[in-house]
């Protein structure tokens, strides 16, 4: 879902998909990330997340373990939750956090609808998803597009 909404979104930047070991969907999402022409990589089960969490300007999850090692590493999200347990998870969890906002649950939530919060948060802040803020070393993203993003991230809480 939120590769369709980034690609509906004809979003240019690099795009690291990092699946966990037991998903069942690596063969649709390669499928899925080839077909959309997207600069970057689908990995499965990496050892270096931490660095790949620490160099991204945004992330997108669906309030798995992943969650809190973005918010330990301090990169805004984009949570989209998977079932009804989660979503209200997801729902405290993005009130609590500030780098965090809950864009709704899988079966209630569209592409269309992801698409058009993540536009509206690129579109302000575009030099933030260059591929030299992907390719930086390990704490030497601009902590001022940081907190551009979250900055906007409230104010996308707020509508």
């Amino acid at each position: 879902m939120v590769l369709k909404a980034l690609a509906l979104a004809e979003y240019k930047g690099f795009v690291d998909v990092v699946l966990g070991a037991a998903n069942p969907h690596e063969k649709t999402i390669r499928d899925l990330f080839q077909k959309c022409g997207f600069k970057g990589e689908v990995n499965l089960s990496v050892s270096d997340l931490a660095y790949r969490i620490s160099v991204a300007a945004a992330g997108f999850t669906s309030i798995g373990l992943t969650t809190y090692e973005m918010e330990a590493l301090g990169l805004p999200m984009f949570i989209v939750s998977g079932n009804g347990l989660n979503k209200v998870v997801a729902e405290i969890y993005a009130i609590e956090n500030p780098n965090a906002v809950f864009l709704g649950d899988v079966n209630n939530l569209t592409e269309i609808e992801i698409s058009d919060r993540f536009v509206a948060l690129f579109n302000s802040i575009k030099n933030c998803f260059s591929s030299k803020v992907r390719h930086s070393p390990i704490g030497s993203k601009s902590a001022v597009a940081v907190e551009k993003i979250k900055d906007l991230i409230i104010k996308l809480k707020l509508k």
